[in-house]
C-alpha cells in the first residue's frame, strides 16, 4: 500500500486518495468499506441493492479486482464448480431443483392464501410439549397490554360465527368439552376459576340443614367433590353416601332430575332433589329431609 496525495479516491467520494490497493485502485481511507462513496451506495435507497442492482454489475472481475487476482478467482470458481458437478447427488440435485421451461411454480395459485401448515395434524408428543413449556417459563405474551384494533376485532368475531355454523365443529367442541367435565381436576379448577360459592338460596338452607342434622351435611358445591363430571351441592359425611341437590326453578328447568339420580346412582349414592319452589312450604322440605335420611 502507498501513500499518495495527488490523486482523487477511485470509489466515489470525491476525496484526496491516500493509499492505493493491490487492485490498483486509490482510496480515501485504508478500507474501501469505510470510504463515504461506497457507505452511501450501500444506505441510499436510490442507489444498489435496495432496488435490486448489484453492487458489481457492469464490472468484471478484471476491472474490480486486476488480471492477477482476477485469472486466481476465475480458476478457483471452474475448480469448485468442476468438484461439485463431480458429486452426482449434487449434479441431479441441481437438475431437479432447476427451472424448465414447463414446470409450475411451486407457489402458483396460492395468492393471498394462507399456506397450510407443515405439522398441520400432526400432535406434538409429551416430550416436545415439556421442552416449549420450559422454554416459554417466565416469558410475557407478545401481544400482552397491547390493545387490538376494532378491524382486527370484527374479524376475529366473524371467523368465529363462522365456524360455528359447521355442525362438525361444533359437535367436536361439543364432545371435547364432555370429556374434559369428567375429569375432576378440571372441573375443581374451573370451578376456583369462577368464583363458585353457595347462593343464596343453598346458603339459608345449608344452615337450616346443619340446625335439623348437627354435622352430617357439608356444602360441596364449590368443586369439593366431583362426580363423573357433575357437582352435587350437599354429601352426608356421617358415613352415609347420600347427596342433596338445591335446584333452581330457572336455571335447571330444562334438566331431569331422574337423570342427576342415575349419574349418582352408578357410583353408589342415593340422591335428593329440592327446587325452589318447594322452599315456599318448609314442612313438605323436612318431611322429604326424613324420608331421605330415614327418620320415618
Amino acid at each position: 500500500m502507498l501513500l499518495h496525495r495527488r490523486k482523487f479516491c477511485d470509489y466515489g467520494c470525491k476525496q484526496l486518495a491516500k493509499y492505493q490497493f493491490k487492485n490498483g485502485k486509490w482510496c480515501c481511507c485504508l478500507s474501501k468499506n469505510s470510504c463515504m462513496g461506497n457507505i452511501k451506495k450501500r444506505t441510499d435507497p436510490q442507489i444498489g441493492k435496495s432496488k435490486g442492482i448489484s453492487f458489481r454489475k457492469g464490472k468484471s472481475f478484471l476491472i474490480e479486482y486486476g488480471e492477477e487476482r482476477a485469472k486466481e478467482i476465475k480458476e478457483k470458481i471452474s475448480k469448485n464448480t468442476k468438484q461439485a458437478l463431480a458429486n452426482i447427488e449434487i449434479r441431479d440435485k441441481i437438475l431437479l431443483t432447476s427451472f424448465k421451461k414447463g414446470n409450475i411454480p411451486w407457489n402458483k395459485g396460492t395468492k393471498g392464501k394462507m399456506p397450510i401448515a407443515w405439522n398441520k395434524g400432526k400432535p406434538c408428543s409429551e416430550e416436545t410439549k415439556f421442552k416449549l413449556h420450559i422454554s416459554n417459563l417466565g416469558k410475557s405474551s407478545p401481544n400482552k397490554g397491547k390493545k387490538l384494533s376494532s378491524i382486527y376485532r370484527k374479524i376475529m368475531h366473524q371467523n368465529a360465527i363462522n365456524q360455528w355454523k359447521d355442525n362438525n365443529y361444533r359437535e367436536k367442541r361439543s364432545k371435547d368439552t364432555r370429556e374434559l367435565w369428567k375429569n375432576p381436576d378440571y372441573v375443581a379448577k374451573q370451578m376456583k376459576s369462577r368464583g363458585a360459592s353457595p347462593n343464596k338460596l343453598e346458603k339459608y338452607f345449608e344452615k337450616y340443614l346443619n340446625n335439623l342434622y348437627p354435622n352430617e351435611w357439608k356444602y360441596v358445591g364449590d368443586g369439593q367433590l366431583i362426580i363423573n363430571g357433575k357437582c352435587p351441592d350437599f354429601v352426608n359425611i356421617n358415613g352415609q353416601k347420600k347427596l342433596i341437590e338445591v335446584w333452581g326453578d330457572y336455571w335447571h328447568r330444562e334438566q331431569d332430575p331422574e337423570n342427576r339420580k342415575k349419574i349418582f346412582r352408578k357410583f353408589g349414592y342415593d340422591t335428593l332433589v329440592l327446587w325452589e319452589k318447594e322452599f315456599k312450604n318448609m314442612n313438605k322440605i323436612e318431611n322429604k329431609l326424613m324420608k331421605f335420611s330415614g327418620a320415618i
